[in-house]
């Protein structure tokens, strides 16, 4: 996972649940870099996704989809899915 970039991993598509294109998103992406892959997990979750899922897809452990979710929990100032999404 390391050295990936955003793009790659954003542009994946499970039975197609999602699909970025370039243009202003991916380059918003490309422009908030750590960020981005926070947005891209809320996406995902957003959807309906398990945290396995969205590890699936985006090819992340499932703690680390659990770490980005605590991130933007706290960012938002909120204490779950539900209340993020």
């Amino acid at each position: 996972m390391a050295g990936g970039t955003c793009s790659r991993r954003s542009s994946r598509s499970a039975s197609g649940i999602i699909s970025v294109g370039a243009g202003e998103e991916g380059a918003a992406r490309e422009h908030l870099g750590p960020l981005a892959l926070e947005f891209d997990v809320l996406k995902f979750v957003a959807k309906g996704l398990s945290n396995a899922e969205v590890g699936r897809v985006m090819e992340l452990e499932r703690r680390t989809v659990r770490t980005h979710l605590s991130h933007i929990y706290r960012k938002m100032g909120v204490n779950s899915h539900v209340d993020a999404v």
